[in-house]
């Protein structure tokens, strides 16, 4: 403190006089000449640079700067000074800030599987403001399949969308005239048939088990028929080209379709392949 007083101040009078007795431990009384005080403005609620012009204007340094969570105060913003306002201080001592970094982020709560109801809650009770959509999906109606964004932690006040599942999608209709575009997956399944080529009363044969169920109208053969899942594939090309590039593979196929009416047929509703695209 003595350096620092030196290098602002000087001293004017000393009471005792240099070269003067006085008692081992009495008080020596020091009159200090210079600068007036300067005293320390209020820089709460100023952004940092205002609060360092204030200072400046003040013939006052600014100090060290720390940072704080403060929820009632904004980003960027000063919390505290230290020494506080309206200290007196000598000219060109520092002042430290205290700026505010926003509300502390919070942990989200896992939402997924979750019901609408019971996602809502959870995230308005750590303070989120929160929407919902629906979509059709495999998952069980009216639980959460996502959240967005896909944060682990997040400020109070934050907004969240939750998907919310509403269920398989009712099949679709298709009709018989014309062709239909079907996506799915080519697999190879074994049925059992009177037909020629049959081993051991079976044959093994291409099927598409589509990404989702249709229902397909009737046609000269029979029908209608609703939420198929499985359509055995007419294959018009290399048959043995066919299963080593498509079989396993998602696929979307573009063709016609007709419903089963001889014993080389083996599901319900048969897709005569023309073109096939691998996903």
């Amino acid at each position: 403190m003595r350096s620092h007083l030196t290098l602002l101040a000087k001293w004017s009078k000393q009471d005792p006089a240099a070269s003067e007795r006085a008692e081992n431990g009495s008080p020596v009384v020091l009159t200090v000449s210079g600068f007036p005080p300067v005293a320390i403005p209020a820089l709460a609620g100023l952004d940092r640079e205002d609060a360092e012009k204030a200072l400046i204007t003040a013939r006052l340094n600014p100090g060290a700067v720390m940072q704080s969570y403060d929820a009632a105060v904004a980003v960027g913003v000063v919390v505290s000074q230290t020494p506080t306002a309206g200290s007196e201080v000598f000219r060109d001592s520092d002042v430290a800030l205290v700026i505010s970094k926003g509300p502390e982020p919070v942990v989200v709560p896992k939402l997924k599987g979750k019901t609408q109801a019971k996602a809502t809650k959870a995230l308005e009770d750590a303070g989120f403001k929160v929407k919902a959509k629906k979509k059709y999906s495999s998952k069980k109606k009216s639980t959460v399949i996502s959240v967005s964004p896909n944060e682990k932690t997040a400020v109070p006040g934050s907004k969240f969308v939750i998907t919310v599942s509403k269920g398989p999608a009712p099949p679709r209709n298709v009709s018989t005239a014309g062709d239909v575009t079907l996506s799915g997956t080519v697999v190879m399944r074994s049925f059992e048939s009177e037909a020629f080529d049959a081993v051991d009363g079976k044959v093994r044969v291409p099927v598409l088990v589509l990404s989702a169920p249709v229902n397909v109208g009737k046609d000269e053969f029979g029908g209608p028929a609703r939420g198929v899942k499985v359509m055995q594939l007419a294959v018009n090309t290399d048959y043995d080209a066919f299963k080593s590039e498509y079989v396993n593979r998602k696929v979307t196929i573009t063709g016609g379709l007709f419903h089963w009416h001889t014993i080389h047929h083996c599901t319900e509703v048969l897709l005569d392949v023309g073109t096939v695209k691998r996903r």
